[in-house]
């Protein structure tokens, strides 16, 4: 998991997810790849890290004790 390429994961196509987990739009060669618990996402590296620092922000809120 990490910076990926279809290649390297030894993936076939249809096997890798073919649009962003984040924007939606496709996927260039290389990719941020990450396995959770019975599922995959991929993002291009910008917004993995977008999404990264949102959720750097809404951990440091809910440690802080915000709530909904």
């Amino acid at each position: 998991m990490g910076i990926e390429t279809p290649e390297s994961l030894g993936f076939f196509p249809g096997e890798v997810p073919p649009t962003c987990f984040y924007c939606g739009k496709l996927l260039s060669n290389a990719f941020i790849f990450w396995m959770g618990d019975g599922t995959s996402i991929a993002m291009h590296g910008a917004c993995a890290n977008d999404l990264a620092a949102h959720l750097l922000s809404d951990a440091a809120k809910l440690r802080l004790g915000d709530r909904p």
